[in-house]
């Protein structure tokens, strides 16, 4: 049953015609599509900028423009119109009654269109879409979009998921669906097979051989000196003098370095091996009241060792540099990336260590696609980003 069903037999009210109070909002288009990406965080997808960025071009070329609706603190995606706070709730009506298209996550937006019988694409996740998708409308134009059920064969009725159901419908799910009620042809030459849990984090690394002014990059944290690529205490202190940094080594450093800069030092990320264990390092950084994280790449075994040397200081974070399961049996020439994490190193970009190590640059920090370098190290990264299958 649907909600409007169930509140329609609870107050004993039938369901009619509902005729909405619009307000006009001033718009600079006359071909748009309504997007609303916001509700509770169980249902905020975390890819729909992937999804404007296929859709875009498309748009663009048939003078669609892409309208964000929303509140105020809400968080404008690339590639849209923001109305974010400057609308009533009529003034939204007004908008959703002059698009072509509705496209949102389960909120207000998808049942206004239905009302106005507009075509609509709604993603779900913590409720069944006929229980709670909207209940106007005819259906043959809403593409209501659910989870992968395999993997998350019932819903969770919750406000707080992890990981989060809604992001198993690949962008490119949406894309074609869009397509699809706009009868525009769909040409994407790339199947999603895999996201990594840091990929929607822009991170900037550098190694230290430069220093780097972030102000122009628009950032003045999250930045990583990657010491355990290159061990330059001198570029390093010249960096911690510009900008406050993390750091990442696998190795000591100079302690009067680190009390010199101590204000600066976000955190000190240190990768343990059973050739590189330093725990009297470490009980350094506890007493000078820097913050660290301890992890390693070794074996359980090995780890296990080392955890008896650095039982006060806390957990041995295990990673692994096994490719994902999901990319199993796919040929690995149509394998490709993309990141939001990128490595600096002498005034050029990389987009992993891999590609570093090939001096494989790019231009820019854009919607880069790159093929899968030739490197077992490549995994070590997979936490950063997003694999793909060329399909075509």
């Amino acid at each position: 049953m649907n909600l409007a069903q169930l509140y329609s037999l609870t107050t004993g009210k039938k369901l009619g015609k509902i005729k909405l109070l619009e307000k006009f909002y001033p718009l600079p288009f006359e071909r748009i599509v309504t997007f609303q990406p916001f509700s509770k965080d169980s249902k905020n997808y975390d890819y729909w900028q992937e999804v404007l960025n296929i859709i875009y071009p498309i748009l663009e070329k048939e003078n669609i423009k892409i309208i964000q609706i929303g509140a105020v603190n809400e968080k404008g995606f690339l590639n849209c119109y923001h109305t974010q706070g400057t609308t009533s709730l009529n003034q939204c009506f007004y908008i959703i009654s002059k698009s072509l298209l509705n496209l949102s996550t389960d909120s207000f937006s998808s049942h206004i269109a239905g009302i106005y019988d507009k075509p609509l694409v709604c993603l779900f996740s913590n409720n069944h879409s006929k229980n709670v998708g909207p209940f106007y409308g005819e259906k043959s134009k809403q593409i209501l979009l659910e989870p992968n059920r395999e993997k998350f064969p019932r819903p969770s009725y919750s406000f707080q998921e992890f990981p989060k159901s809604i992001n198993s419908i690949f962008p490119e799910i949406i894309t074609q669906s869009i397509l699809k009620l706009l009868n525009l042809p769909y040409s994407y030459p790339f199947k999603s097979l895999f996201f990594g849990g840091m990929y929607n984090q822009m991170i900037l690394e550098g190694i230290p051989n430069q220093t780097v002014d972030l102000k122009p990059l628009g950032t003045d944290s999250n930045f990583v000196m990657r010491m355990d690529i290159l061990f330059n205490e001198e570029f390093l202190f010249n960096q911690l003098k510009l900008s406050k940094c993390l750091i990442y080594t696998d190795r000591p450093i100079n302690k009067d370095l680190i009390r010199a800069a101590k204000p600066q030092i976000q955190e000190v990320i240190y990768e343990l091996n059973e050739h590189n264990s330093w725990p009297d390092y470490i009980e350094f950084l506890q007493e000078l009241g820097v913050k660290f994280t301890l992890l390693s790449y070794c074996s359980d075994e090995i780890i296990n060792k080392l955890k008896l040397d650095y039982f006060d200081y806390g957990i041995i974070h295990k990673r692994d540099q096994n490719p994902p399961k999901e990319i199993e049996n796919i040929d690995k020439n149509n394998l490709y990336y993309k990141t939001n994490r990128y490595i600096l190193s002498n005034q050029k970009i990389y987009t992993s260590l891999a590609t570093l190590k090939e001096n494989r640059t790019v231009s820019n920090f854009g919607n880069n696609i790159e093929k899968i370098p030739d490197s077992s190290e490549f995994w070590k990264e997979k936490d950063f980003v997003y694999l793909l299958e060329k399909t075509s």
